[in-house]
C-alpha cells in the first residue's frame, strides 16, 4: 500500500472511510497501526454531507441513468426487440447518460 502511494515507512498516513463493519475489525486496525496509518471513520448517515461528489455528481448521474433505462426498458418491451439490439441499446444509453452528465457539470 505505501509503495503504491509512495510513502516511506516513517511517514504517517490518514485513511478516511465509512463505518462498514469489515473496516473496523481488530485485524484491520492492527495492520494499519503497524503501517503508521491513522484511520478516521465517517459515521453512518454522514457520507452525503462529507462527500459532496456523491450528492452533486453521482446522484444526478444515477437518477438520469435510471430514468433513461426505465424509458428504454418500456420501449424495448413495447416493440419486442431481439437480444442483440437490446445489448447495443443498453451500452448506448449508458454512454449518452455519461456525456449528458458531463455537459451538465460544465455548464453549472
Amino acid at each position: 500500500m505505501r509503495k503504491n502511494l509512495r510513502f516511506t515507512p516513517d511517514q504517517r498516513a490518514l485513511l478516511v472511510w465509512d463505518s462498514f463493519h469489515g473496516h473496523l475489525t481488530d485485524g484491520v486496525k492492527e495492520l494499519l497501526a503497524r503501517r503508521n496509518v491513522d484511520v478516521a471513520v465517517i459515521p453512518g448517515g454522514l457520507p452525503p454531507v462529507l462527500q459532496p461528489l456523491d450528492k452533486c455528481l453521482n446522484k444526478p448521474f444515477k437518477t438520469r441513468v435510471r430514468a433513461q433505462y426505465l424509458a428504454w426498458t418500456l420501449h424495448i418491451h413495447a416493440i419486442g426487440k431481439e437480444a442483440g439490439a437490446v445489448q447495443r441499446t443498453r451500452v448506448a444509453v449508458g454512454q449518452q447518460s455519461m456525456a449528458e452528465t458531463s455537459r451538465m457539470q460544465k455548464t453549472s
